[in-house]
């Protein structure tokens, strides 16, 4: 897409956080000064010699033998702070073959000092980025999370918040803007869930909506919707005032959301035109940066019988396939994929770091989409699928996404919550500003909003309905 000048300038929504990018700058590595920055997929490697030896190459490029099952000892240094860390001896299990995976072999091996899996990120620098292995080992986060109040999302009861965490967002001072796509409007909660006025209404006009989904909303309580019906960013003022629309031109179909933000727009669209496939792009006036793609198998058509009548659907992807899931602050930008724990963070489009863990990878089943699913999806108008149905008609992914989501939070930290299914516990993973993993939140959703002194809203299954709805939360002591 383009303009002939670009989007409209628009302040950006977030507050400014430091860059993650590094600097360069001189050192005593044994790889020199003007070698020290690897590709990042050769920042770590392993190299088969013998039968039983095998060599590390740490991060600062230094080989390192060690035997099969037995112990490695080194000098890491920490390029961050530019500072040695000193001998560190790690005992290995690397997995069988001649090549062991990067992330197989830094999850399998433990700080002998550091009891089991020493905890603690691994972090080396590769092409002007960080990249970040996190040992299989969780630590506590260092916040204790105190449980605030459960919001009611709308009238219609929470099970509209079902898979749509996308429509919820908060301001700094507490207020809580849910979108309403069935009645065309935005509701608004004060922190104690009492609801305070609505936005929009259904129409073609100024601040009215055929068919909003995605929101955000800035620190000051400036409210922007991605209408579909209308392809344009329905905005509001912190008072609820209408504000001028902002119509965007791209591609595809904006099914994952899009942003605008001062001259850049990030789109996550679907296409069709090659074959089905959703793609992150980072658009500038003169530049776009397809930041990330995933193309799923399909199958042409798949049709679900309800009663006399039928529906048909084309074009579909699999149950439990991986999407794109991404979170904007700023000019930072995470994205992860889903299928592996990876989640990769950009600044105005160019790469800055990456962040690695070596999870299992869990085998798709039924018994999952129908733990997901309970009462089947609505397929249509009104046409419910059970789970055996969708699997039957649509095929199945070979295993579970390991990434359920990606969020920033005001203090620049970065939250990674992993794909669990209903009835498993939650676990959230925070790397802070500069991609060191800082603890696991354990317990609690994703948060969707974040307001002023450590609080923010996050979604939580109601056991009583079956739904999802919305509870407050504040950590102690606050990071923002």
């Amino acid at each position: 897409m383009s303009q002939e000048n670009g989007p409209e300038k628009i302040p950006s929504s977030d507050p400014p956080i430091k860059s993650r990018t590094k600097q360069s700058r001189s050192s005593d590595s044994p790889l020199g000064s003007e070698t020290r920055i690897l590709p990042i997929d050769r920042g770590i490697i392993v190299t088969y010699t013998t039968l039983n030896d095998w060599y590390l190459y740490s991060p600062m490029g230094v080989s390192i033998p060690f035997r099969r099952h037995g112990v490695v000892t080194g000098a890491f240094r920490d390029w961050e702070h530019g500072s040695r860390l000193g001998p560190r001896t790690y005992v290995c299990r690397p997995s069988t073959g001649i090549m062991a995976l990067i992330t197989t072999l830094l999850s399998s091996c433990t700080h002998a000092g550091g009891g089991l899996r020493d905890k603690v990120s691994l972090t080396s620098d590769s092409a002007g980025a960080v990249v970040t292995v996190i040992a299989l080992d969780d630590k506590p986060a260092p916040w204790q999370v105190r449980s605030g109040r459960v919001l009611m999302p709308t009238d219609d009861g929470p099970s509209l918040l079902i898979e749509h965490r996308h429509r919820v967002g908060a301001d700094w001072t507490g207020n809580v803007f849910v979108v309403n796509s069935l009645k065309n409007k935005v509701d608004v909660f004060d922190s104690s869930g009492r609801r305070l006025r609505s936005l929009g209404r259904r129409g073609s006009g100024p601040g009215e909506f055929k068919y909003p989904e995605h929101i955000w909303v800035a620190t000051d309580g400036s409210v922007s919707v991605v209408d579909l019906g209308k392809r344009t960013i329905v905005r509001f003022g912190p008072s609820g005032e209408v504000l001028p629309e902002q119509a965007f031109l791209i591609r595809g179909y904006p099914l994952g959301g899009i942003r605008i933000d001062g001259d850049t727009i990030v789109a996550d669209e679907a296409e069709y035109s090659s074959g089905p496939a959703r793609i992150l792009r980072w658009i500038a006036a003169n530049d776009t940066v397809e930041l990330a793609r995933i193309v799923n198998p399909t199958r042409d058509s798949a049709e679900f019988r309800c009663g006399k009548r039928s529906v048909v659907l084309f074009q579909t992807a699999r149950v439990l396939d991986p999407e794109i899931r991404w979170a904007k602050q700023g000019d930072q930008i995470a994205v992860s994929t889903q299928a592996e724990y990876e989640v990769k963070w950009f600044e105005r489009g160019i790469l800055a770091g990456v962040a690695r863990r070596g999870l299992p990878h869990r085998p798709a089943s039924i018994a999952a989409v129908e733990a997901l699913y309970p009462a089947g999806i609505v397929v249509g108008q009104s046409c419910r699928a059970t789970a055996g149905d969708l699997v039957r008609q649509l095929g199945m992914a070979t295993s579970l996404p390991l990434i359920a989501g990606v969020s920033i939070a005001p203090d620049g930290s970065t939250w990674i919550e992993r794909f669990v299914l209903p009835g498993e516990r939650q676990k959230i993973d925070v790397l802070d500003q500069g991609l060191h993993y800082v603890g696991t939140v354990d317990g609690v959703g994703l948060p969707v909003g974040y307001f002023n002194g450590g609080w923010f809203v996050a979604p939580v299954n109601d056991t009583v309905s079956g739904g999802i709805l919305l509870r407050t939360y504040q950590l102690d002591p606050p990071p923002w």
